[in-house]
């Protein structure tokens, strides 16, 4: 069977990966990520835990000031600071660069900064009163560039108003917020999931259709792209069941007529010799004659089946061992010489290009599978006809390959059915087809197990020419 992938068309959608990470997304990171949205936009604008207020003074600090490249520190000139903090900045002499304070200019020095705030770069404000609140939180630290110091910054913060903070951070509103994202989010899980279930229902009464015997009905289902694509591999599944059971039914009504046949001739005549009309012993041995092709023919059919029966089911195993291709080719040669004088064909064969080629191979398997090949040929050709059979190294994109070449002065086999008469109970158009449709098969089949491939083309002779191409390192 080909191999499906890359027959199918790519389907477009939305993908189940993408739905599972988009819900995953929805019900865990955005509510957390729009719940604190939302109180920090209901807040006075900064958290009040010591290290995010002092997170928050750091990032104000940058805005703030910029290194002025010399080793020192300036104002950036489109800077306010926000309503909660009171920011002073100074050089490394100690000059102030930057201030929210009204009564600090910049350039002043430090001693008025360390007299507002007690005398003590650490120490907590004692009488500084600005916007009509004391500040109760400073923040000193030293500005570094490269590990060379800068400056320094001040950093007052105000109180925290609990009333303020009742309003602003009421928690209830937190854990509303919360909770409104995550019903949204478990609506949108109840209908991932609804959809999810409605499709696996559809696949498992689509296989249930299949597995009951129904290859009537298609298997189509849209909307997730997985699902789709599995859905489809599903419906191209009882596509080719349904065509191996046609084929099947054609087969066995072949079969049925194949074997039939010799057998009512071998009932007539025995009949013909049970009621008497073979007394005299020329016509006994003529009726015996013919009685034993037909049970020939009829015991060549049953092995055909019997061969594609096991390799069907796999209970053929395959014993490689050494085999020198040369002489196996040759003594192959010598018996189809002999089968073709009695056919009244002419054969001949040139098999010197295989020198001494040596394979792991399994010589019974290969010699069945020559044979068919080599009877096929016998087949089509003919009264008079040449059947070729060479070996040799023929082959200009992989010249290390060995070639052998079965050609035949039959009809030929037009492009179309070159491919179809390697299926299984194949057995062309026309009058000449013969046999029950499995030699070629179990032919390509054995070559195929052996790493080896097979093809069919024209002959020079205008006929059908089979060659099997054999890599020099096949089945290492």
């Amino acid at each position: 069977m080909k191999c499906l992938k890359g027959l199918l068309p790519r389907r477009r959608g939305i993908g189940l990966r993408s739905l599972l990470t988009a819900l995953v997304f929805g019900a865990i990171i955005l509510p957390a990520t729009l719940g604190s949205l939302v109180v920090s936009l209901l807040s006075s604008g900064i958290d009040e835990h010591p290290s995010i207020r002092f997170s928050a003074v750091r990032r104000e600090l940058g805005r703030a000031v910029e290194p002025d490249g010399k080793g020192g520190l300036r104002a950036r000139s489109d800077y306010k600071a926000p309503e909660w903090l009171i920011l002073i900045v100074t050089d490394r002499n100690d000059r102030i660069v930057y201030s929210d304070v009204k009564s600090l200019s910049a350039g002043e020095d430090i001693d008025k900064v360390l007299s507002l705030l007690g005398q003590s770069r650490f120490g907590a404000p004692s009488s500084l009163k600005v916007k009509g609140k004391e500040p109760t939180c400073v923040y000193v630290e030293t500005v570094e560039l490269g590990g060379e110091i800068l400056g320094s910054y001040y950093a007052l913060v105000w109180p925290v108003d609990l009333r303020s903070l009742s309003k602003t951070r009421n928690p209830y509103t937190f854990l509303f917020v919360l909770a409104c994202f995550a019903l949204a989010a478990t609506l949108g899980a109840a209908g991932v999931s609804a959809m999810l279930a409605r499709s696996v229902m559809k696949l498992e009464r689509a296989a249930i259709l299949i597995a009951s015997g129904d290859l009537e009905t298609r298997v189509q289902l849209g909307g997730i792209r997985e699902i789709a694509s599995l859905a489809e591999t599903m419906d191209t599944m009882r596509k080719t069941l349904r065509e191996d059971r046609d084929r099947r039914a054609r087969f066995l009504a072949a079969v049925s007529h194949d074997l039939r046949t010799p057998l009512t001739s071998i009932g007539g005549y025995l009949e013909a010799v049970e009621d008497g009309l073979a007394s005299d012993p020329g016509t006994l041995s003529r009726y015996v004659s013919i009685m034993q092709d037909k049970t020939a023919v009829l015991e060549e059919r049953i092995q055909g089946l019997i061969e594609f029966a096991r390799m069907e089911t796999g209970e053929w195993r395959l014993g490689f061992r050494p085999l020198w291709l040369g002489p196996f080719l040759e003594r192959r040669a010598r018996e189809f010489a002999e089968e073709a004088k009695l056919r009244g064909l002419d054969f001949h064969s040139d098999i010197s290009g295989a020198g001494d080629l040596s394979l792991p191979a399994d010589e019974a398997l290969l010699c069945r599978a020559f044979e068919n090949l080599v009877s096929n040929a016998f087949k089509h050709s003919p009264p008079g006809g040449t059947v070729c059979f060479s070996a040799g190294r023929k082959d200009d994109a992989s010249p290390s390959a060995l070639l052998v070449d079965i050609d035949d002065e039959g009809g030929g086999i037009p492009p179309p059915e070159r491919e179809l008469v390697f299926e299984p109970f194949y057995r062309g158009n026309g009058a000449a087809a013969q046999g029950n449709g499995l030699g070629l098969y179990i032919a390509r089949s054995v070559i195929r197990s052996h790493g080896w491939d097979i093809e069919v083309g024209d002959s020079p002779s205008g006929g059908a020419r089979f060659t099997i191409r054999i890599p020099e390192r096949a089945n290492d």
